[in-house]
């Protein structure tokens, strides 16, 4: 770290102290650094954080030149977001093109070039009187590249407006959370309750490095789902916030009041300006004593923002039941003040009634609706009515389709209930061996209104996703209707596993425990030929072995015995498990003792000529 020239400090502290307006540069600036003109050099780089590691919080910025100022080196530098005193300093040499890009830090950029007598300049204009001793000439934007144009005539950067659009959002908060807030705050939460309107009131807002009362900003406002849950998915806009004097006001929607979320206000740069987070981490629950409390795993949280509806409106949900099939689960709850409802029902198709209860069964193909959906183990957000609906359902899903949650572990999805009923084959298959498995006869115990649907299938140990199949609900040719197939990898077959697939809104449809694998075949031990001498050791029968078996015959009760080829071998064959298995060992005994019989014979032989030799 350089320390920063005291003439510097004097300046910030003498320009805070008059209390210059916080727009802009007039109230951060380019920091503290030491003024650029003829023959000081670049501004020293003092920052206190560093680019390599943070790279989220930098954008990239090209400068054209003419082509003649090929091989001189320019510099920018932009404030440190940890710390708006210190500034990021970054060269680069121009091309033969007349251009260099350059990355840095997002925010207010100051220009300086390196003439070929060794001079340093600052471009961009001269010092307006009265301000800090240097410019912003051009601007670097978080995410993005924007290009400018060099005009020497009048000493300025002509911005090329295709160059970039505005600066987008962070797509999660997870990148919310990595970057740098450039101000330091207060922030105090006022929660209408569960279902309501939060309002966040931040105060005391001052760029990072600086005490300054009168800030002064204009920030864009988004509510983010948490890192650890998903619920709405995309960022949604909370409004532009006007930042005055260090104050401002965000009013948070009530259906981020389920779960755990983040709100974050970013700057015309991109730069993060604060991060807070709302909401409780308790969802909304089913009604003690239903069927859909007793199932939380089969479940999904419905809410539902009406528009024109009273506070105290009755909504009620009507499901099919899937642990009591041909029946429904009913769940009611009432509107908030804000107008929105929050129902825990079991997943899948959704009849909703406003203002109470209908009596009509879902599962009556005569009154079934399919209003809305209910996805397991997610949160859908549905307006009612929805102006932005093109069909003649007057519910419209805000925000995009969930994808289905998938159990994590083989343990999660044994646990959740089917919803439909099916065979499945083969009942045994060899261990190791990939294997195909074919359901029939799937039949949904609730209404499907379509004449198919889709399911994802997987493999447990960890969840390994074996592709999508298509069940047709009619029949077809070569009945292939009500049924579908998908092929286990044969890592997974020797026991232990669990396949199952799951529909559009990660409901379980069928589950198979992989235990009746069969031991891999073995390969048949081999008798090995024994050597004997016919002359002296003729074959003799084998103790035990079974009258009347001939060589490629049949054993009593066995098997066909292979009979042996040209070399005395005995000739290939199918592995056999029982019985057949006693006749190799009945083999090997018989050559044991024929080789037996010929040692004591030529060991006796021997003894009698060594005693004539005595």
């Amino acid at each position: 770290m350089i320390a920063r020239p005291r003439s510097a400090r004097f300046i910030l502290i003498a320009a805070l102290v008059v209390g210059l307006s916080g727009v802009g540069l007039s109230a951060v600036g380019l920091g503290a650094a030491s003024p650029a003109s003829a023959n000081t050099g670049f501004p020293s780089s003092s920052p206190v954080t560093p680019i390599a590691g943070h790279e989220i919080d930098t954008g990239e910025i090209v400068l054209e030149f003419d082509p003649a100022q090929a091989g001189l080196t320019v510099a920018v530098t932009t404030p440190d977001p940890a710390d708006s005193t210190a500034v990021s300093t970054v060269t680069g040499v121009i091309g033969a093109d007349g251009s260099v890009t350059l990355r840095d830090f997002a925010g207010p950029t100051a220009v300086y070039i390196e003439t070929s007598d060794g001079q340093v300049h600052e471009l961009g204009g001269a010092p307006l009187p009265g301000t800090f001793p240097h410019r912003q000439a051009a601007s670097i934007y978080r995410g993005l590249t924007t290009t400018y144009t060099y005009q020497p005539g009048d000493d300025t950067f002509q911005y090329h407006f295709g160059s970039n659009s505005a600066p987008k959002p962070p797509a999660t908060s997870a990148d919310v959370l990595a970057q740098i807030p450039t101000t330091h705050f207060t922030v105090s939460a006022e929660p209408q309750g569960p279902g309501d309107t939060t309002l966040l009131r931040f105060t005391e807002v001052s760029p990072n490095g600086v005490g300054n009362p009168d800030y002064t900003d204009n920030l864009m406002s988004f509510a983010y789902d948490a890192p650890e849950g998903a619920y709405y998915g995309a960022p949604e806009a909370v409004g532009g916030t006007p930042l005055q004097n260090g104050h401002y006001l965000i009013q948070v929607p009530g259906k981020f009041s389920y779960g755990r979320h983040v709100v974050a206000s970013f700057d015309k740069y991109g730069r993060l300006a604060t991060v807070t987070s709302v909401g409780d981490t308790s969802l909304p629950k089913a009604p003690d004593g239903s069927s859909a409390a007793a199932h939380p795993l089969d479940t999904g949280t419905l809410l539902l923002q009406l528009n024109g509806y009273p506070f105290g409106t009755v909504v009620t949900s009507t499901v099919a039941d899937p642990t009591a099939p041909g029946t429904s689960s009913v769940v009611s709850a009432t509107a908030t003040p804000g107008g929105l409802v929050a129902l825990v029902n079991f997943a899948g198709y959704v009849r909703i009634d406003i203002d109470g209860p209908s009596g009509d069964d879902n599962q009556n193909p005569a009154t079934f609706r399919a209003d809305v959906n209910i996805y397991r183990g997610q949160t859908v957000l549905y307006g009612y009515p929805s102006v932005s609906n093109t069909s003649s359902n007057p519910f419209g899903l805000l925000g995009p389709i969930p994808a289905p949650v998938i159990p994590t572990t083989a343990a999660e999805a044994e646990q959740l209930t089917p919803i439909a009923t099916s065979a499945v084959s083969p009942t045994s298959w060899d261990a190791g061996a990939d294997l195909p498995l074919s359901f029939r006869d799937v039949t949904p115990t609730s209404i499907i209104p379509n004449d198919s649907f889709t399911v994802a299938n997987y493999v447990y140990g960890a969840p390994e996703s074996l592709g999508s199949s298509t069940v047709y609900l009619m029949p077809l040719e070569n009945d292939g209707g009500y049924s579908y197939s998908f092929t286990v990898p044969g890592q997974y077959t020797s026991g232990g596993s669990v396949a199952a697939s799951f529909d559009q809104f990660g409901r379980l449809v069928t589950l198979d425990r992989l235990d009746q694998a069969a031991a891999p075949p073995t390969t048949p031990p081999t008798d090995t030929p024994v050597p004997t001498d016919p002359a002296t050791a003729p074959p003799a029968p084998s103790p035990g072995a079974t009258p009347g078996a001939t060589p490629g015959g049949v054993l009593p009760g066995g098997s066909p015995t292979p009979a042996p080829d040209a070399a005395g071998s005995p000739a290939p064959g199918l592995a056999n498990t029982g019985q057949g298995d006693l006749a190799p060992v009945g083999t090997a005994a018989a050559a044991l003792f024929g080789f037996g019989l010929l040692v004591l014979g030529v060991s006796s032989r021997r003894r009698r000529a060594s005693g004539t030799r005595r």
